[in-house]
């Protein structure tokens, strides 16, 4: 093995690494369990679950795949404004929490 495909390697290794370490961040697990809470059963909460746990990492991977095919860099306002979008998402996510299990349980 070259180094240039060592490297590589070691990239990708770390990238998955990191995505899963991202993937038990907080604002996941709030949203996550937010979603699940809300469902019928158990089973209907675990899939539902895994659709969120599916589309964010699709959406995480298109988005990275971009990135680097342009060869593009993400700008600080970029980020910020996608942490402002995850706290609305998640305060919408609470609401809707709320609403089902005033209207739906009582």
């Amino acid at each position: 093995m070259d180094t240039a495909t060592g490297l590589t390697l070691g990239l990708v290794v770390a990238a998955f690494l990191l995505g899963l370490r991202h993937g038990i961040d907080w604002d996941h697990i709030v949203a996550i369990s937010d979603i699940a809470a809300t469902q019928e059963s158990k089973r209907r909460g675990f899939f539902v679950g895994t659709l969120y746990v599916v589309g964010h990492a699709s959406v995480v991977i298109l988005l990275g795949i971009g990135a680097i095919a342009l060869g593009a860099t993400v700008p600080g306002w970029l980020d910020a404004a996608a942490g402002r979008i995850v706290g609305v998402t998640l305060v919408l996510l609470g609401l809707v929490v709320l609403a089902s299990l005033v209207l739906e349980r009582g």
